[in-house]
């Protein structure tokens, strides 16, 4: 079994002839700290003269992409194998690559099903490809631990006078800078800080 691809359409992706970037030492999927053991070419190796190149273009005369990142385990075991075995997909998304994975819920409360099956984001990988090393740590839920998940969506505008995801972004960096300094885990998911910064807001308003 091979790796889903990370674009619908793969048709003209080509190796590029290039130099290797240093390999991150530690798994890039979000909130592991496991060693990277082996190298995963996102885009599989594409046919051409440099199929094995950690680069590939998307079509002739495109960008050229870093992808090829290291993951704990190998194409069976670990994060290496939970890509190669469709138990995860590692997707190209407004340039960045997103870690995915395949989650079943139950729709009765009968054990036996039947279930729907979903893919739902973890996160961007980090580090991206050809990127350096991991960025902060984020906890994870496991288990017991992990609670059922849902994904809400919001509109933000995206022309040339206003970036909203990009001043999303850089809000949810300021309160998690913000809780840090105030001695609180500034390192959790967007909800989270979210909610912190709203009720801070709304308890400031009303004792206003």
């Amino acid at each position: 079994m091979t790796a889903l691809k990370p674009i619908e359409n793969t048709t003209h992706v080509r190796g590029v002839a290039a130099k290797r970037y240093p390999p991150n030492e530690v798994c890039a999927v979000p909130g592991c700290d496991k060693p990277a053991e082996s190298y995963h070419h996102i885009f599989g190796r594409p046919p051409g003269e440099h199929s094995d190149s950690w680069f590939v273009t998307l079509y002739e005369g495109g960008p050229i992409i870093p992808h090829a990142i290291g993951l704990c385990g190998s194409g069976t075991t670990g994060h290496h194998g939970d890509v190669e075995e469709h138990r995860a997909w590692i997707k190209l998304e407004e340039r960045e690559f997103v870690w995915y994975e395949r989650e079943r819920v139950l729709d009765t409360p009968d054990l036996a099903g039947p279930f729907t099956e979903s893919w739902v984001s973890v996160g961007p990988l980090d580090p991206q490809p050809a990127r350096g090393e991991k960025r902060k740590k984020v906890k994870r839920f496991k288990g017991a631990e992990k609670r059922k998940r849902t994904t809400i969506s919001i509109r933000v505008p995206k022309d040339e006078q206003e970036d909203g995801a990009g001043l999303w972004d850089d809000l949810m960096e300021r309160v998690s800078e913000r809780l840090e300094r105030e001695g609180l885990d500034g390192s959790r998911p967007p909800y989270y800080l979210l909610s912190d910064a709203l009720n801070d807001w709304l308890n400031d308003w009303f004792n206003g």
